[in-house]
């Protein structure tokens, strides 16, 4: 299964802060990616529309391809 990495750009995960289908796991470290704050990580098994990285302010950061 491949997995979707997202950074949350404007708020930590949390209740309401972003999609729950397909949702695997959620990490609320702070980081800096390429030059983007990011208060927070969300990993999906499913590619995010772009209307819901639109509307919750979230980034695509990487896809994980299992066995690879």
């Amino acid at each position: 299964m491949n997995k979707y990495k997202y950074a949350m750009k404007l708020r930590p995960p949390g209740p309401g802060c972003q999609p729950m289908e397909g949702l695997i796991a959620i990490s609320t470290e702070e980081s800096d990616i390429g030059g983007m704050h990011s208060w927070g990580k969300a990993l999906y098994s499913r590619e995010l529309t772009e209307e819901e990285t639109e509307h919750y302010d979230m980034e695509w950061i990487g896809t994980y391809i299992d066995g690879k």
